[in-house]
């Protein structure tokens, strides 16, 4: 017997009690694997957003130091990365610039950051990227002391 014929036999209210069913268990189905997991990227975005925008005024209001400044040599760079417990992918030294490549938590970086510009060092260029809960950071510094 075909499904056709299984259906026509129904009655009204049946026919009618499965379609709601179905309707329910589509509906339901839609909310938890479609409409749930975009609220969820959309709120873990503008979280990181938020979190990125309040960082950035943060640097960007950062008061001014004086000009007695003290110069960084290669190894105290590598030192306070260390300190500030930030991950090291990649340091390049070359006479007077360093190329580098971090990794770690926004609450770490920031104040490191912050420590840099109270020494005599040039930030040439920096890239900032998102990787789940931390940060990568890609920069380029100039105006290193000569190793000791």
């Amino acid at each position: 017997m075909s499904a056709w014929m299984r259906w026509r036999r129904l009655s009204k209210r049946e026919r009618l009690t499965l379609l709601l069913a179905a309707a329910l268990l589509t509906s339901t189905v839609l909310w938890r694997f479609a409409w749930l997991p975009l609220q969820w990227r959309s709120e873990a975005a503008r979280a990181a957003q938020t979190e990125l925008v309040a960082l950035a005024r943060q640097l960007a209001n950062a008061p001014a130091q004086s000009t007695s400044r003290q110069a960084f040599t290669p190894e105290q760079l590598h030192a306070s990365l260390i300190e500030a417990q930030i991950d090291v992918k990649r340091i390049d030294v070359s006479t007077g610039r360093a190329q580098l490549s971090l990794e770690g938590a926004a609450a770490a970086l920031w104040p490191w950051l912050e420590r840099l510009d109270s020494a005599d060092l040039k930030l040439d260029t920096i890239k900032l990227a998102r990787e789940g809960d931390r940060l990568r950071l890609i920069m380029a510094v100039s105006g290193l002391a000569p190793p000791d």
